[in-house]
């Protein structure tokens, strides 16, 4: 039955024809029609699966990801794409930065189940666009209605911020879930 309705797909799929003639053209005569087909096949298969990984990645939606160890087992998830998501402003306190991570949709998975946020991943630059500091994970604090507020110790030159990625936990004892976008604000 699959098989079937694989076949009849195929059969709907053509070629143009300026890539027939050159395929034909490079192909010996005994071996035309017997390889055709399953290269066809092939390309039908391949576009099968990497269109939809392309759509998700090229549209604004965030999608969750595995993360594999050399031998293919799955060792735990992260998020992609969160960038339309999540909304981060900056707010210059004195030589303190204020970050202030609001969740855009809270009701979409995985944010439920986040009740701590940390930075994770960010860079302050100057006006030139140069990296003044690069931070790594600042302390998890608790989720207030969708939002947190990060402080930092900020440099006399920096600008601007750009963020990389956030980790997100649950419960206590849940693997944290590194929330990858890119975000960057400048420091008024």
């Amino acid at each position: 039955m699959m098989e079937r309705k694989l076949r009849q797909t195929l059969s709907a799929v053509t070629l143009p024809e300026a890539s027939r003639r050159r395929i034909l053209q490079t192909m010996p005569e005994k071996k035309r029609r017997s390889t055709l087909r399953p290269a066809l096949l092939a390309a039908v298969l391949a576009l099968c699966i990497t269109l939809p990984l392309g759509a998700a990645a090229l549209g604004g939606e965030g999608f969750f990801k595995d993360v594999k160890n050399i031998f293919g087992a799955v060792t735990g998830t992260e998020y992609e794409n969160a960038t339309e998501e999540i909304a981060v402003t900056a707010q210059r306190m004195g030589n303190t930065l204020l970050i202030h991570v609001a969740l855009l949709v809270p009701e979409k998975a995985p944010y439920p189940y986040i009740s701590l946020l940390s930075l994770h991943d960010y860079e302050l630059l100057n006006a030139d666009g140069k990296v003044v500091k690069e931070g790594d994970t600042v302390q998890a604090l608790p989720m207030e209605d969708t939002a947190v507020t990060f402080s930092l110790p900020l440099p006399e030159d920096a600008a601007s911020i750009r963020i990389h990625s956030f980790l997100g936990s649950g419960q206590k004892g849940d693997q944290p879930l590194p929330i990858y976008g890119s975000w960057q604000c400048q420091i008024p």
